[in-house]
């Protein structure tokens, strides 16, 4: 019987099969930057592989002389490539659908705040929510900002903006005015709070993605002997999530990676997930950011009828993913940096849900309860220093760092050395369950699981 289908997650082999090996023909590999950014243009991915909803961002291609490095303060920063390395290439796409629903449930959350706090009969000031639409394009960044910054009530905070390529193109403006940038669904990109002191990013960044999942598979599963399957498309997400598993195996134990080509079809893949299998995993991690070649992995893992776990990120969380997988997507779970309120029975969370469907007349969308923390994290700042008058951009901008803050979707704080989101306690856990994606909780307080230790 083939080994595929033989994979259970629970069963100790004393020899593991071997793993294929491919061997590069010398005659085929790049002598120069030129042949190798050739060979990158043939095999790297474009928008169509994402679906039909994806699109270029602005700006698509990363520059060519330059590659992602995580510094020490776990920042990605670009910087010049290494002598040894004759090219490398990352294009980002975004999801036309998604960023408008984003930027809606961000505008509901953060005028509900806004609401709730003037409501308040004790509250010592009033806020003013100004918005402004660069609809998810650069070019409309800079605009959007000079919008707010100026007129009769320009703007002292900025909840946004929302993705990297608005977010680079409207810093320079929010920066040069003092106005603090207060990140909700955006985790910065290339910009460091380090280097932009008016810059607060108040999710896990994708640098923090690792902490979840061997969280995950440590604490929760127990498994000590993980396989990657490493899309070569899923860019910095992937590279980042493969290495830091590879350094830092779940439970000390091991971890095998097993790559599929950017271009790469069904076969490829069958293939990858085959050679994963072999090495008897308990668990198998996606490291890529496609639903819909993460499908094609989870229909490869049912039909061996893998039963250890099975966890990816938070770019899977999309209805591609469940259509395409099937029955091959239930238990799968995901890492995310945002949280569900809909289900809590108690507590903020409940409070501000239920605050969320009367005054909208719907559940909150994702982000929605990260934006009503972001007004309270400003608002908890402002009341700390209303005795100054007035209230600077800068001023503001310069207190935001010394908070702590109990959201309702979790505590913001920040390092005083660096300015980063203090990542204990601020990420989430999702498992596909019965063909939907259902809120587990925050990662730190999921029970361990009632399983055998998975080797």
């Amino acid at each position: 019987m083939p080994a595929a289908t033989r994979a259970s997650g629970g069963e100790d082999d004393p020899v593991p099969a071997p793993v294929p090996t491919v061997e590069a023909d010398p005659a085929k590999v790049p002598q120069t930057k030129d042949a190798a950014r050739r060979l990158i243009g043939q095999v790297i991915a474009g928008p169509e592989l994402f679906g039909s909803e994806a699109r270029r961002a602005s700006p698509y291609e990363s520059d060519p002389d330059t590659w992602s490095v995580l510094d020490e303060s776990c920042v990605w920063q670009r910087e010049p490539l290494p002598e040894r390395v004759l090219a490398t290439l990352t294009r980002h796409f975004v999801r036309a659908a998604d960023k408008k629903a984003t930027g809606e449930a961000t505008r509901r959350g953060a005028l509900l705040a806004v609401e709730i706090h003037n409501a308040r009969s004790d509250a010592p000031f009033r806020l003013a929510l100004r918005t402004a639409d660069d609809r998810g394009e650069a070019g409309r960044a800079g605009a959007a900002a000079q919008g707010l910054l100026s007129g009769a009530s320009p703007v002292t905070a900025v909840i946004g903006p929302m993705s990297e390529a608005t977010l680079t193109a409207a810093e320079p403006l929010y920066t040069a005015a003092g106005a603090a940038m207060v990140l909700v669904s955006c985790d910065g990109g290339g910009l460091s709070p380090m280097v932009t002191p008016t810059l607060y990013v108040t999710r896990a960044t994708q640098a923090m993605q690792t902490m979840p999942v061997l969280y995950y598979l440590t604490s929760v599963r127990s498994v000590s002997r993980v396989a990657v399957v490493r899309d070569r498309a899923g860019g910095a997400v992937a590279e980042g999530l493969t290495t830091d598993l590879m350094e830092a195996p779940p439970s000390e134990g091991t971890t095998t990676v097993h790559p599929v080509e950017a271009d790469a079809g069904e076969d490829d893949v069958r293939a990858a997930v085959a050679a994963a299998l072999a090495t008897r995993p308990g668990g198998v991690v996606y490291a890529g950011t496609s639903p819909r070649r993460a499908a094609q992995v989870a229909r490869r893992l049912a039909e061996a009828r893998f039963t250890g776990a099975k966890v990816t990120v938070d770019q899977i969380m999309d209805p591609v993913f469940l259509r395409d997988a099937k029955e091959g997507a239930e238990g799968w779970v995901l890492c995310s940096a945002r949280t569900t309120t809909t289900e809590a029975a108690s507590g903020p969370a409940a409070r501000f849900a239920s605050a969320h469907r009367e005054r909208w007349g719907a559940q909150p969308e994702p982000w929605a309860a990260e934006a009503y923390d972001a007004v309270g994290l400003v608002a908890q700042t402002l009341t700390g220093l209303a005795g100054e008058d007035p209230v600077g951009r800068g001023v503001l901008a310069g207190a935001l760092f010394r908070q702590r803050y109990e959201g309702v979707a979790k505590t913001i704080s920040f390092d005083p050395r660096t300015r980063l989101l203090d990542a204990d306690d601020t990420s989430f856990l999702y498992e596909v369950r019965d063909g939907a994606f259902r809120f587990l909780g925050r990662c730190d307080c999921i029970a361990r699981a009632r399983r055998p230790t998975l080797a």
